[in-house]
């Protein structure tokens, strides 16, 4: 599996919710999954955007079947 990587932080910049490049999204995930994800991106300092926005950027640059 590939990983996804933040850049390195330099203090706080501004939040995305303030951002207006960014847009929220809610999804729907079993809660084991969530806290095995949670806890992996707490072990490596990842966000959980970077890792979605990595992941669906990958999947839109793979052709279509």
């Amino acid at each position: 599996m590939k990983s996804y990587e933040l850049p390195a932080k330099l203090g706080r910049g501004p939040a995305k919710h303030s951002n207006p490049e960014y847009v929220q999204m809610t999804v729907y995930v079993p809660r084991k999954l969530r806290n095995k994800v949670k806890a992996r991106l707490a072990e490596q300092e990842l966000e959980f955007s970077g890792l979605v926005e990595g992941m669906l950027s990958d999947w839109l640059a793979k052709p279509i079947r």
